[in-house]
């Protein structure tokens, strides 16, 4: 059984996951919109897998003996913003995705609680990575400027 502190930590990482897919699924839309294909790809893949991240900790929510909390969804604001913007909005997500994370490996230490450390700790090594990859892609956009440098990028994340 979890504490009601974590368990209500967990609950709500499950919201920030389902919301940060709902982001990455209206910032795909956007980039259709656009005809930015490959960064629609990109931004559907980069739902899907935050989806998945909320099915993660809503089943061991369920696997340790609890009912979880299906917190609401934000609407997201549909305004047609730049590709730059995009990623400007992603990586202020997967930083502040991380923070979250480091916070409940914080009061998992603090309250001994193993399992569920293991599973976040599990989850902040992958968060690194994402805020690294979208780090990386905001640099190539600064740098490659407007015009074709968009394009060439675009191209390149129809690819990873």
């Amino acid at each position: 059984m979890l504490s009601q502190e974590i368990l209500e930590a967990l609950n709500d990482q499950a919201q920030h996951e389902k919301t940060n897919s709902y982001i990455y699924r209206n910032f795909a839309g956007i980039a259709d919109y656009q005809s930015l294909l490959g960064t629609t790809k990109w931004f559907m893949k980069q739902s899907k897998e935050e989806a998945s991240h909320f099915d993660l900790v809503v089943n061991y929510i369920q696997n340790q003996g609890h009912i979880p909390k299906l917190l609401s969804i934000p609407e997201q604001d549909n305004t047609n913003i730049t590709l730059y913007d995009m990623f400007v909005r992603s990586l202020a997500t997967e930083i502040e995705t991380l923070e979250k994370l480091k916070k409940i490996c914080s009061l998992c230490k603090l309250e001994n609680d193993d399992q569920t450390y293991k599973l976040i700790l599990d989850m902040v090594y992958e968060q690194i990575e994402e805020v690294k990859t979208v780090s990386d892609i905001l640099n190539r956009i600064k740098q490659a400027g407007t015009g074709l440098g968009f394009i060439i990028i675009d191209q390149e994340l129809a690819n990873r």
